[in-house]
């Protein structure tokens, strides 16, 4: 299965590469003196700050300030202060160029696709009632979303978004934000009749007994979301897969599995992977739920990256980086527009 994955991969690459050639090379050409633009304003900004330093511990040296001053614990927390906002001062033309870049060719490059476009930071159409609903996440009080994609591909509705889910948590000192959940979310409107409710998670070995199964409920949220699905303490169905490799990836729970296992093929599982591997992802879980499916990767890393501030605009191999991104996605699409969910055979 991996082979043929990998042997699709290959031909829609060679696609695109001729693709790239017609309707991109030119933007991607346009974008080099604005590469060298930012690159230029960055090393400008790293200057001013070493110059900054050099210039602070002269001062101190005049003055004979010693050591222990400079480096006392409340001069070293006015230091990380001052470092972290010079760090967010000179990142900002690696972000602006990498938001300049986005604007002028992503739709382009989705277009080879179809009906996709990139919204940027529009706000995800992907709701907290889904998340939710989905028994992926734990609870969470706020999100925010970066790279934003929606529309149509082959009938079915898509939407993919980076996004971070956080809660407040209580401790010693006040309360803090910490993470529920970081990277990409994918959310699939099939159009497929799928009863019931099978989610994937991914298995935690000798701590499975540990993680909550999602379960029909009930529960009211501080924003005021009602879901019927949420992810609480409960006896569930939990299938067995009977793949051993994907066995050790995942723990599966369903309310039927009659349906689950119409749902979750061994070309369904190795897209799945195919999924994680291309997003950098550190786990990748599953829900199928009121005819969709809500894909969520975990990954730090940055995604849809088509170029660098460091390297030239023409440099190719980031562009390829993120077409394997986008067939991994579409093919597993294609995957689920071909298979059938209900248990009754309905289309």
């Amino acid at each position: 299965m991996i082979q043929g994955i990998n042997k699709e991969l290959w031909e829609k690459r060679k696609k695109f590469r001729a693709y790239y050639n017609e309707k991109l090379r030119s933007d991607y050409a346009g974008l080099e003196p604005v590469r060298k633009k930012y690159l230029r304003e960055f090393g400008l900004r790293m200057i001013a700050g070493l110059v900054a330093v050099g210039c602070y511990y002269a001062h101190c040296k005049a003055r004979n300030i010693p050591a222990e001053v400079m480096f006392s614990d409340n001069a070293v927390w006015v230091y990380c202060l001052l470092v972290s906002l010079f760090w967010i001062w000179v990142r900002r033309p690696f972000n602006k160029y990498k938001q300049d870049t986005k604007q002028l060719v992503m739709d382009k490059i989705l277009a080879f696709w179809g009906g996709v476009r990139y919204l940027a930071k529009s706000g995800s159409d992907i709701t907290a009632e889904n998340l939710r609903k989905s028994g992926l996440f734990g609870d969470f009080d706020d999100r925010d979303v970066d790279d934003d994609f929606k529309g149509t591909y082959h009938g079915a509705e898509v939407m993919i978004s980076e996004q971070h889910l956080t809660r407040m948590v209580r401790t010693r000192n006040g309360s803090r934000k910490s993470t529920v959940f970081k990277g990409i979310i994918i959310k699939l409107k099939l159009g497929k009749i799928i009863a019931g409710q099978t989610v994937v998670r991914r298995d935690c070995g000798w701590f499975n007994f540990m993680m909550p199964a999602p379960r029909l409920g009930e529960k009211k949220f501080a924003d005021g979301t009602v879901v019927e699905s949420i992810f609480i303490k409960s006896a569930l169905q939990n299938i067995k897969l009977e793949d051993p490799v994907f066995e050790k990836e995942w723990e599966v729970y369903a309310t039927d599995q009659v349906e689950a296992r119409y749902i979750l093929t061994p070309a369904l599982m190795e897209r799945m992977l195919e999924i994680k591997r291309r997003f950098y992802g550190k786990s990748i879980e599953f829900s199928f739920f009121d005819n969709q499916v809500l894909i969520a990767v975990r990954t730090n890393k940055d995604m849809f990256e088509t170029t660098s501030l460091f390297t030239s605009a023409l440099a190719y191999h980031k562009v390829q980086e993120v077409v394997a991104q986008f067939y991994s996605v579409f093919s597993a699409v294609d995957l689920l527009l071909g298979q059938r969910y209900s248990k009754t055979g309905e289309e």
